[in-house]
């Protein structure tokens, strides 16, 4: 028999389920707000979206007040409804005002065998502000890949790296492949506004004495560099798979989102489409702790070492000597006493 306890009870817990959920989705309107899709040149939120982030929290609240909890459920329904409508209008689009390291998209065309990248990024750093900017074009044979590079770069604790491949490529040439935040003028890099389509994405193709160099040389990052196990034809498929990717990136633009499509979500997703069901890398907490990925590689056996991790990773970090300079043999410079 159902008691009229039992009933207020399974009532009291219903309505206390209920506000919490009209909290959380007050809350997540609030920051869509605030943080979707900014203006071009917008340091801040301008004024009507401050509003309407504002409006998201207190008009449940008065609406609470002023009428019932009921009414409130009802107003944060509406608030929600009228967001996840806006939401989803949202495009990206290359509409100018990058960042001057993201200011050109590169583009890959396939012929056969070939691969021609255009666009390639070839920075020098006399500073991070200060760049002398230079791209390249070149051609890239799948056939001469002899190699694929994990790189891991902590410029934020242990936890958060930057995590990117390089392929190398048998007359000594390395290409390094990038997935990042796509920020415009101004923007600085936010975990949480990365959630809200904040940023869009771009795969960055550059030089490793660019993409590499600035982490290690300019930045002062810890940057580890891994040797990936990769058969002849996954490294085609890797490098293929990037280059579709950049190439459609290029024609349609994407929304970066901190946890979905991520440097890290993107590498597994290139890697896992080239692989049957079985073996592919699939979910793990190490994926969405960037911090972990290489010790994820190593536990699943993608890293070429007869090392224990701890002490590979101890000899993968890339120490450049003092006063060193970025040369044209800095590929080859950052791997001599690499295992």
């Amino acid at each position: 028999m159902v008691t009229g306890t039992n009933c207020a009870d399974t009532s009291g817990r219903m309505l206390i389920l209920e506000l919490a959920l009209a909290c959380l989705s007050a809350i997540w309107c609030a920051l869509v707000w605030l943080y979707a899709d900014p203006p071009t040149g917008s340091r801040k939120p301008p004024v009507p979206r401050r509003i309407a982030a504002a409006l998201c929290i207190v008009a449940p609240v008065a609406a609470g007040a002023l009428l019932s909890l009921n009414g409130a459920l009802i107003t944060a329904g509406a608030v929600l409804s009228f967001t996840v409508a806006w939401w989803m209008r949202l495009s990206a689009r290359d509409i100018g005002g990058w960042e001057i390291e993201y200011a050109r998209v590169p583009k890959a065309v396939r012929d056969g065998n070939l691969i021609r990248v255009t666009d390639i990024r070839n920075f020098r750093y006399g500073s991070v502000e200060d760049p002398i900017l230079a791209y390249y074009d070149a051609d890239y044979e799948l056939d001469s890949l002899t190699s694929v590079d994990l790189i891991c770069s902590y410029w934020s604790g242990r936890t958060i790296a930057h995590v990117f491949l390089s392929f190398g490529f048998a007359d000594g040439r390395y290409l390094a492949v990038s997935v990042e935040t796509r920020r415009r003028r101004g923007q600085v890099y936010s975990a949480i506004a990365g959630f809200f389509r904040h940023y869009q994405l771009i795969y960055v193709v550059a030089d490793e004495r660019d993409l590499i160099g600035v982490r290690t040389d300019t930045r002062r990052e810890q940057v580890y560099l891994y040797r990936l196990r990769t058969s002849a034809e996954e490294r085609k498929q890797l490098f293929a798979g990037y280059m579709e990717r950049a190439e459609a990136l290029a024609k349609r633009p994407e929304f970066y989102n901190t946890a979905l499509n991520n440097c890290t979500s993107n590498i597994v997703r290139i890697i896992d489409g080239g692989l049957p069901r079985g073996q592919r890398l699939g979910r793990d907490w190490r994926l969405l702790l960037s911090g972990y990925a290489d010790e994820f590689a190593y536990s699943v056996g993608r890293l070429e070492t007869g090392l224990p991790f701890a002490e590979l990773k101890a000899r993968s970090l890339i120490v450049r000597p003092a006063g060193s300079r970025i040369s044209d043999d800095f590929s080859t410079a950052i791997r001599e006493t690499l295992p």
